[in-house]
């Protein structure tokens, strides 16, 4: 294998690649070439060891070792038999093997990683040379297994551990974005020339820090690798080519540059990060220490959508990775804040840029500022969308109030999965249609886990949907996990013709007793009437974890209905007591519940 000019490929969240290829270009990647998910390029291991130290878009840097059709697991054991494994690899260097991607031919790639790791023990039996040892915790060589339709590939991991993991995090919190990602996000809003302008920065939902570092980092131009290198954390060192002294100059020159840059931000705040956790605010204070940052950053716990700008700000970026109504939130509130938060940002932050992330399009609509530039991306599972938002120009005024009448935008094309689900919920509609007429119901359940990848309940009430995901088994991913549940919120959304705002979302899941019938939220939710057959009801679907409407018992309430008449009713567990209702209906001569 030649060493000098080496076949390169570095991944990357999808919707980053053009960045991706313009950072290589910049780092001496002259070739760099954008892929689906990566961009190729060619370089000698110099080139390689700098674009692990300054790369803020990678999520690795791979050497191609090869490149063959993975028919079956044969084929992939038969093209990594052909390399020279013994000169790479002898007794005193460990490896692990990691796969991604899949071939049509391999049924469990698993195994296709396996017979990887089978190749390489076999091909130093054959030269009779002592193996190297599997080490699946902390091996000194990481391989990687891509497996595609067209064309697979062996690649040697330079980065070691992903290289979004710059070793400033210390904790994060419930939803953390990765340091990549939020490099970014701080590049599309043009930020490494809003900092050369000493401009400001400010994060009203700062987290765990993660998005305040990157842009502190990129100010300052600290490589994000730096710290990994000082503490020798790559994956490159095992390989022949590595040159100890030529990493120790690349490493020198990028501490040089960090000390000079760090310098020059001067004492004066540039950098703010605000929450209304302070936990998280301890969190972040910890990793910007571990960071070196500290010091340039002020943070203050606050609510981002009651904000006030810091004195002296006159320009400036406000970015933020707000709660997206996956997994924290209810939808309903969501819209609130994100009209709140825009209306902050007109009032606080006019003139500056301003640059939101979500998976709801919606919600980033609710803000009610003029979207100047919309950018698809990934967010781990999640495909999500950034918009930068014009200050300058005022909220629009006929925007419908929370509760009010909604002005919802144009939807979105549904991806294979969200269209299965509304398809299958389009179905049930027309099935029940006549019997929801005859028995004059407003609520209804219209979907429960008819297609088994999307697990939830889809219960109708009124106008409005409430949508009870079933916890999900332990071996599914939870990144795997919320993209199914925002493909069935999407889906079920297009079926209902419902505003993003009527949707509630709960997780279901198995619970001690009374547990369901606890108060979720501190706040008064809105009630509103549904009707099911003469019987009239108030609904919350907000401060509860159920409805209060249990839809499985309505047959019981029926016989109670046709049962009551000059009977007097006990109902000893009655919760809402809806049976109760049903019983003086009924003409029942009193009811004691």
């Amino acid at each position: 294998m030649k060493t000098n000019r080496m076949p390169l490929f570095a991944p990357c969240p999808k919707g980053l690649e053009y960045l991706l290829r313009d950072e290589l270009i910049e780092i001496g990647a002259k070739d760099a070439r954008e892929v689906l998910a990566g961009v190729s390029f060619s370089g000698d291991m110099a080139l390689a060891m700098r674009a692990c130290l300054h790369s803020r878009l990678a999520s690795r840097i791979l050497l191609v070792l090869c490149r063959f059709a993975a028919e079956d697991a044969t084929a992939v054991y038969e093209a990594a038999k052909e390399l020279d494994w013994p000169n790479w690899l002898g007794p005193n260097r460990s490896f692990v093997v990691d796969i991604s991607g899949s071939a049509p031919g391999i049924a469990h790639t698993g195994f296709a990683a396996l017979r990887v790791k089978d190749a390489i023990i076999d091909s130093h039996r054959t030269r009779e040379v002592e193996r190297p040892n599997v080490d699946a915790e902390n091996p000194d060589v990481r391989l990687r297994l891509y497996l595609h339709p067209k064309e697979a590939a062996i690649m040697w991991d330079f980065s070691g551990a992903p290289l979004h993991e710059r070793g400033w995090r210390t904790a994060q919190g419930e939803a953390p974005i990765k340091e990549n990602l939020a490099a970014a996000l701080l590049i599309r809003g043009k930020w490494p020339e809003r900092a050369a302008r000493g401009e400001a920065f400010v994060d009203p939902m700062c987290g765990a820090g993660t998005i305040l570092m990157e842009a502190v980092a990129m100010a300052a131009d600290v490589a994000p690798g730096l710290k990994r290198a000082q503490n020798k954390e790559f994956g490159y060192y095992a390989h022949p080519s590595f040159d100890p002294q030529a990493e120790a100059a690349l490493v020198e020159e990028a501490r040089s540059r960090a000390d000079t840059g760090l310098k020059a931000l001067g004492l004066e705040p540039r950098f703010f990060g605000f929450d209304a956790d302070p936990q998280m605010l301890a969190i972040a204070k910890r990793n910007l220490q571990v960071a070196a940052f500290a010091g340039f950053v002020r943070l203050a716990q606050g609510d981002a959508a009651g904000l006030k700008r810091p004195i002296d700000l006159n320009a400036g970026l406000v970015l933020s990775n707000p709660p997206y109504g996956e997994r924290m939130g209810d939808a309903r509130q969501l819209h609130g804040f994100y009209r709140a938060y825009g209306a902050m940002l007109a009032r606080e932050f006019s003139g500056f840029g301003a640059l939101l992330i979500s998976s709801d399009r919606e919600l980033l609509s609710a803000v009610n500022l003029p979207i100047t530039k919309r950018y698809a991306l990934k967010n781990g599972a999640l495909d999500c969308t950034l918009a930068i938002y014009d200050t300058t120009r005022p909220p629009r005024e006929d925007a419908p109030e929370r509760g009010g009448a909604a002005q919802s935008p144009k939807q979105a094309p549904l991806s294979d999965g969200a269209q299965m689900v509304a398809n299958r919920i389009q179905k049930n509609q027309r099935r029940l249609k006549s019997y929801l007429s005859d028995q004059k119901l407003e609520c209804y359940r219209i979907y429960d886990a008819d297609l088994p990848e999307y697990s939830a309940a889809v219960d109708v009430y009124g106008s409005r949907l409430h949508i009870q995901e079933y916890l999900a088994p332990i071996e599914i991913p939870e990144a795997t996990a919320a993209a199914r549940l925002r493909e069935l919120v999407a889906g079920a959304q297009a079926a209902c013709n419902v505003a993003r705002e009527q949707i509630f979302l709960k997780t279901r899941k198995r619970d001690k007793g009374g547990s369901k019938y606890r108060r979720d939220k501190t706040n008064a939710g809105e009630y509103f009437e549904v009707s099911e057959g003469n019987a009239r009801f108030w609904i919350n679907l907000e401060d509860f974890l159920d409805s209060g409407l249990f839809l499985d018992s309505r047959m019981l309430r029926q016989r109670i209905f046709k049962r009551a008449q000059d009977l007097r009713f006990l109902n000893l567990f009655c919760y809402t007591a809806s049976a109760s209702v049903y019983a003086a209906l009924g003409g029942a001569k009193s009811s004691l519940s």
